[in-house]
């Protein structure tokens, strides 16, 4: 059982429900157990345990297809392990509901409530909401309820229509949006040494008054703006690597054939 629990909080459910498994077919004599025989809250132990497992995995097809701990079990005679019970028949009313069962998972709730031996008020608390939930599901299937008389319509008072006859409204025809193509950004290399910063860059046919440079003491910006009036390109906006006194500074534009 140590080992399933260990798996069962890890969230291996599969390898959980192996060892739960396993320990019940150990623990039975012959082919079952009796509710009377001091094993039998074990069992019942080991069946919420792989319900848990069943549970975890979402298989609620295969919960309540679990067999001994289901609602019919004489709570008086297991004794001690009567919320344990609970606890179980919970799970199997929760995965009928699940199943869409809604009448089955109704009528096993209802007789585990009125069992006279059954006090958790804690669980019968849950079983009553899993209750209300599929009494709610069966009215809502079988249609909200009893029908309800309704008068048939008052016949429509008699209307006098004109007709208007118009020419139609030349339809409107949205323009597609035109793509256009991102400006090709000129390739750049940036140096800096003690003395000079060096901007270069490959564009044809550049004048004096198409390029501005803007610098700070640890900033420099140099804009491209091309012929035909386009938007200026933003060639290099970046941090120096050192600082530089700007009042000593100057720029000069060379254009280099080689």
């Amino acid at each position: 059982m140590e080992l399933g629990d260990l798996a069962l909080f890890s969230g291996d459910f599969q390898s959980a429900m192996s060892h739960f498994t396993a320990a019940i077919d150990a623990g039975r004599d012959g082919s079952r157990l009796y509710s009377t025989s001091p094993a039998a809250a074990t069992e019942l132990f080991l069946l919420h345990r792989r319900m848990l497992c069943y549970q975890g995995l979402s298989n609620w097809s295969k919960l309540a297809q679990v067999r001994g701990g289901g609602v019919g079990v004489g709570l008086e005679e297991i004794g001690a392990g009567a919320d344990l019970f609970g606890r179980v028949s919970l799970m199997l009313v929760e995965a009928y509901f699940k199943q869409g069962e809604w009448e089955t998972a109704r009528d096993k709730a209802t007789e585990l409530l009125v069992h006279k031996d059954f006090t958790n008020e804690s669980l019968k608390k849950k079983i009553k909401t899993v209750k209300r939930k599929c009494e709610a599901e069966i009215e809502e299937e079988n249609g909200g309820g009893e029908g309800v008389d309704v008068p048939p319509p008052a016949a429509p008072a008699p209307t006098t229509t004109t007709t208007i006859t118009t020419p139609a409204a030349p339809a409107f025809v949205a323009k597609k949006p035109v793509k256009t193509a991102a400006p090709v950004m000129p390739k750049y290399q940036f140096w800096q040494s003690d003395k000079f910063i060096t901007v270069s860059f490959l564009e044809p046919d550049v004048t004096e008054d198409m390029v501005a440079v803007e610098y700070e003491e640890e900033t420099v910006k140099v804009t491209l703006t091309r012929k035909g009036g386009a938007d200026p390109l933003v060639i290099l906006d970046g941090v120096l690597f050192d600082k530089i006194d700007i009042e000593e500074g100057s720029i000069v534009l060379r254009k280099d054939l080689n």
